[in-house]
């Protein structure tokens, strides 16, 4: 059946109020976190009832994770963005350049995600589910991609489960504090390309000429 303009309308204005919820949450958890931040501090943002959210979410925790959800990029896109066919040394660096590039463009969402990567061990933190598997996917898949480097040696040895951690602590933190500062505005964020180069130098068994080079 053809839907009428008077439903697409109506259609239009429940997709737009959600995301307007979805903004306020991501912008609020950001910056106060998931426990300082209720329905009722979305809703006065929003200039909408508690009622009005809970029409789109049922709790606070289902807004919560879709917030996470809503821009993450999965293990499938940064296969096709950072393929098997480039050294692994650079899939990293690619890798982090794709994520650096995402929180730029969504700071609340990038601090947010940061974060919660960060305090994801420590006791009693509200981690979604879908977003620990999320993790533990993109854990398993930087796990893989260290040791293909190691294989091909161009990637520096050690357990590759802990390289896999460092290099994803490293951007994280570093994702995290650019936001943040893009966010308040207190600093100037750092130089990506800079840390980039950081990045490839302190997992890579190449130096950067070498890759270059080829």
């Amino acid at each position: 059946m053809k839907q009428s303009p008077r439903e697409a309308r109506r259609l239009q204005r429940i997709e737009l109020s959600r995301e307007q919820i979805l903004d306020t949450a991501e912008e609020l958890f950001a910056t106060h976190g998931y426990y300082d931040t209720g329905l009722k501090d979305v809703a006065a943002k929003c200039e909408f009832s508690v009622g009005s959210i809970y029409t789109f979410f049922e709790s606070k925790d289902v807004l919560y994770e879709q917030v996470l959800m809503r821009r993450s990029i999965g293990v499938d896109a940064l296969q096709i963005l950072a393929p098997d066919s480039m050294p692994a040394d650079e899939r990293l660096v690619r890798v982090a350049e794709v994520l650096i590039n995402h929180s730029v463009e969504h700071p609340a969402w990038g601090a947010l995600t940061a974060e919660v990567t960060r305090i994801a061990r420590s006791p009693g933190t509200a981690i979604p589910e879908v977003w620990s598997h999320h993790a533990q996917r993109l854990q398993k898949f930087l796990v893989d991609v260290v040791r293909q480097g190691q294989e091909d040696g161009t990637l520096r040895p050690g357990s590759p489960k802990s390289l896999a951690r460092l290099y994803w602590a490293v951007v994280t933190s570093f994702i995290v504090v650019s936001a943040m500062g893009t966010m308040y505005g207190t600093d100037q964020p750092d130089d990506p390309q800079e840390f980039l180069t950081f990045l490839h130098d302190t997992f890579s068994a190449r130096t950067s000429d070498d890759s270059d080079g080829e």
